[in-house]
């Protein structure tokens, strides 16, 4: 059959209330069986043997990226990662987390 996709909405990505919901695209991959979640625009993905372990890969995503802009100055961020911060803080009070 090869791939299933769909689209789901979150409120939140593990401890992390979103200020408004997101989309995200949602994919098995029978051949590799491998879940994914997926926001291209947030820079975000999760990868798991499980919906659940992907939600969980998604938030340590998350985790990571944000650990990124605490200790990358601004000045220091590229065009991209500047417009991705820009874009996350729609979602996530970032000076709440950082």
């Amino acid at each position: 059959m090869g791939e299933i996709r769909v689209r789901v909405v979150l409120r939140k990505i593990g401890r992390y209330r979103l200020r408004k919901s997101a989309s995200f695209n949602v994919f098995y991959d029978e051949r590799d069986g491998m879940w994914c979640v997926e926001n291209e625009e947030l820079a975000l993905a999760g990868y798991g043997s499980s919906y659940r372990k992907a939600l969980k890969d998604l938030r340590d995503s998350l985790d990571s990226l944000l650990v990124g802009f605490h200790n990358i100055p601004e000045e220091k961020l590229s065009e991209k990662s500047k417009e991705i911060k820009h874009r996350l803080q729609e979602y996530i009070d970032l000076e709440r987390f950082l």
